[in-house]
């Protein structure tokens, strides 16, 4: 046995990434396969939780529609920037992953 209690992690593919947050990148799963855990079950509760609830508050207060919209277009954003870091292999280093 050795001293060190560090896991081996294969390297992960970098064509996986990208088909993940192509297809499944709304709901985070493109982040959780790159070790990001905490990224991806913050966009999983944004998409699934935050912003239906929002468009259901809008059906009865229009206004707060706006929010959900931009809460949206925010998460777009992100969604842009993650593609780069996959293509950039530069995911924070919460959980160091190698992508080739």
């Amino acid at each position: 046995m050795s001293d060190n209690n560090e896991t081996y992690q294969p390297p992960k593919s970098k064509a996986v990434a990208i088909v993940l947050w192509l297809f499944l990148g709304g709901l985070g799963i493109h982040r959780f396969y790159c070790g990001w855990t905490s990224g991806g079950i913050m966009l999983l509760v944004d998409n699934l939780i935050i912003i239906p609830v929002l468009y259901g508050i809008s059906m009865v207060v229009p206004p707060v529609g706006i929010f959900a919209g931009l809460l949206a277009l925010i998460i777009f954003i992100v969604l842009i920037i993650d593609l780069v870091k996959i293509c950039q292999n530069n995911f924070p280093k919460q959980n160091p992953v190698n992508l080739q």
